[in-house]
């Protein structure tokens, strides 16, 4: 099995993540901006390689898995403590200086998607979004509480994108009660004890299932259940058996909706982060300079690309439109360049990490032994 890079994290993660936030962008840029212009950006052949919602669910594995790993390997409750007092300003610190962006580019003038949804008509909802009068009050009001509401409207919504939030913190939150649960339960019903309420979820809210799918990979990393090396003609049968699935569930049903195929997009999301892990043809790329810098800006770019969409890429495709540009070819190279202001701002707000992740440090020291006592106590009376 590949180490470490630190205790309770693994690089291939955080490679994956980075490689899932870029699909997001693409499907935002392609298929959501430009589908009603250019249909085959909509093709079931093109969704294959550019499916948002398939990146979204792959997002929730992981963070099931990022968040078991440590109490995986060590059994620790402590590690679930410092994780607990620190997942509300680990996703909000960064969710707010990017509400920020959003907030200045409504004040300077500079958000011209509403215009540009007049010009491509584009699927995308979000591209109506941002038609009111921006306040510091409601930017914090919706930085700070409403990101994490189940039904999030266009009203006073400074980043439609972040409608994954409140599925983040709460599959965080329910996952940390199970892992809180599993030193009580003998180890060998721990994974009975996760598949549980993943099946339940899986039912009824697929989405949720994903953290407890993350956590039994976690497991299993844990304890080496996955540790042989598959030789490279198996792995490439396996990755192309998972390709040929996806493209036949694309072609089966088209264009993807989320509400009705959730559940394929989390079987998808599973299968996919388990051969990835357990991959030496993907460890080897995940671990390249490349996909480390993905994976250092995933987040960031996740949650700039929308400030960036709706001013920049937006501008580009009005300036194409009133000067009779807008062909497939200039829709190609707004892409690109999209995609490249993302990743630079991505990048500069790379420092909004440094500070989140000094801000996590201290909370930790200071409050995670209050919830250590706590857990304490309750252990007591039980």
């Amino acid at each position: 099995m590949r180490k470490a890079s630190v205790l309770g994290r693994y690089t291939e993660l955080d490679g994956i993540r980075g490689w899932a936030s870029l699909v997001v962008v693409i499907h935002h840029l392609t298929g959501d901006l430009f589908g009603s212009v250019f249909p085959q950006f909509l093709s079931p052949w093109f969704l294959t390689f550019a499916d948002g919602f398939l990146a979204v669910s792959i997002f929730f594995v992981l963070s099931g898995a990022a968040l078991s790993l440590s109490f995986m390997q060590t059994g620790d409750p402590a590690s679930i403590d410092r994780l607990v007092v620190k997942r509300y300003p680990r996703l909000t610190i960064p969710i707010f200086f990017a509400c920020v962006l959003t907030y200045f580019v409504l004040k300077l003038g500079l958000n011209f998607n509403v215009a540009t949804n007049a010009v491509v008509n584009g699927p995308g909802d979000w591209l109506n979004s941002l038609d009111f009068n921006p306040s510091i009050l409601s930017m914090v009001n919706f930085s700070l509480f409403r990101v994490y509401t189940p039904i999030l409207t266009l009203d006073e919504n400074y980043n439609p994108f972040l409608w994954t939030m409140h599925i983040e913190m709460a599959g965080s939150l329910l996952l940390f009660a199970m892992l809180y649960l599993l030193p009580v339960i003998h180890p060998r019903y721990a994974y009975p004890a996760l598949a549980a309420p993943a099946a339940i979820f899986f039912l009824w809210h697929p989405t949720l299932s994903c953290f407890f799918a993350g956590a039994m990979l976690a497991r299993m990393k844990s304890e080496a259940r996955a540790t042989e090396t598959r030789d490279t003609g198996v792995e490439l049968a396996i990755c192309l058996t998972v390709a040929a699935t996806v493209l036949l569930v694309r072609l089966s049903h088209g264009a993807p909706n989320f509400q009705y195929y959730s559940q394929v997009h989390v079987v998808l999301a599973v299968a996919l982060v388990y051969l990835i892990t357990n991959s030496s043809i993907f460890s080897r790329l995940l671990n390249s300079r490349v996909s480390l810098f993905m994976g250092h800006i995933s987040f960031p770019l996740f949650l700039v690309q929308f400030p960036v969409i709706v001013s920049f890429t937006s501008f580009l495709v009005l300036w194409a439109a009133h000067n009779h540009a807008l062909t497939i070819s200039a829709a190609w190279l707004i892409i690109a360049v999209s995609i490249a202001a993302c990743l630079a701002v991505a990048w500069a707000f790379s420092i909004v990490e440094t500070l989140t992740a000094a801000v996590c440090r201290r909370v930790s020291v200071n409050f995670s032994p209050m919830i250590g006592r706590i857990r304490t106590a309750i252990v007591g009376l039980s």
